[in-house]
């Protein structure tokens, strides 16, 4: 693992697949798996017991956190990135893509910690009640030029998008409304086997409530600043803490 981010995204998968096993799985990490990591004594497990600490809270992030901590103590050495952990993450950039209907079909939000940026980008499913379809991570260098291959080719396809600047509460809340929506559509009898996909854990499923009838309108509109508007790739094509 070459970056903070690294560590965040793999302690989150692995906390993720585990909720999915049952209520004891916050008890086996606590427990079992932050033991495990300590004993390994290596500058990985420091790493990782710093990721989980980062993304959970209660008991585990406090367990993670002291044994991190004794690591640190007793010599174990870090990766040269590993106290970025510790710096403010910040917000910006933030835009929801709408097309001519005023659907929302993309959110994009850059978020920068010490000299590293990201830009995580959300795919929204208008058929779907607005409900997030699929959820990436670009590198902050790599996303002007997928942003203006994302307005070619709409331009490409006649498809007219207003791209809508957001303030980081707003985007932060139509991040959750489409979470909250593909949360409340999927259904709760997956195991432990469909949770694990070839290129990692699917998101994790909550109980769900009945689609039927779901009257959810696209993701509102707080938070919006200002829009420009341009003619650009079908919808279809595209394969934080300041809040």
């Amino acid at each position: 693992m070459q970056d903070p981010l690294e560590v965040e995204v793999t302690a989150s998968m692995f906390l993720a697949v585990g909720a999915a096993v049952g209520d004891g799985f916050d008890r086996a990490v606590r427990d079992l798996f932050v033991p495990t990591f300590e004993t390994q004594a290596t500058p990985e497990a420091r790493a990782m017991l710093a990721g989980i600490a980062a993304v959970s809270d209660g008991e585990v992030s406090r367990a993670a956190t002291e044994a991190a901590r004794r690591l640190a103590g007793a010599g174990v050495g870090a990766p040269p990135w590993l106290a970025e952990l510790d710096v403010p993450v910040t917000m910006s950039e933030c835009r929801r893509f709408v097309d001519a209907a005023g659907g929302t079909f993309l959110l994009a939000g850059r978020f920068q910690r010490a000299d590293r940026s990201h830009v995580v980008v959300v795919l929204v499913d208008e058929l779907d009640c607005g409900a997030a379809r699929d959820i990436l991570l670009i590198d902050g260098d790599e996303w002007g030029g997928a942003r203006e291959a994302l307005l070619s080719d709409l331009r490409a396809g006649g498809v007219d998008v207003t791209e809508v600047k957001l303030r980081p509460a707003g985007f932060r809340a139509a991040v959750e409304e489409a979470l909250d929506v593909r949360a409340d559509h999927d259904p709760d009898t997956e195991g432990l086997d469909e949770l694990v996909e070839d290129d990692g854990p699917a998101t994790p499923r909550w109980p769900c409530c009945s689609a039927a009838g779901c009257g959810r309108s696209p993701c509102p509109s707080a938070g919006e600043v200002t829009g420009t508007t341009a003619n650009s790739m079908s919808p279809r094509s595209p394969r934080c803490s300041t809040c």
